[in-house]
């Protein structure tokens, strides 16, 4: 779905997956070695993910598009 046919809070929940997503990505650490970011703080990161998630399923219900989209290449 291209970013015009998205509703502002449509785009920012998407901003925001990308954004929290890639934060993952680059802290992520070797088992064994201590993590930069605090559990409190990982566990706030997928709370905020669950949060988009459940969020974004409500808007796709509202506007009668699927969740289930295959992976973009």
């Amino acid at each position: 779905m291209s970013q015009e046919t998205l509703s502002k809070e449509a785009q920012i929940l998407q901003v925001m997956r990308k954004v929290l997503t890639a934060i993952a990505k680059e802290t992520f650490t070797k088992p064994g070695l201590r993590h930069p970011l605090t559990d409190e703080t990982i566990g706030d990161m997928r709370n905020c993910l669950a949060l988009i998630t459940a969020r974004e399923s409500e808007l796709a219900a509202e506007a009668g598009r699927s969740m289930e989209i295959g992976p973009r290449y």
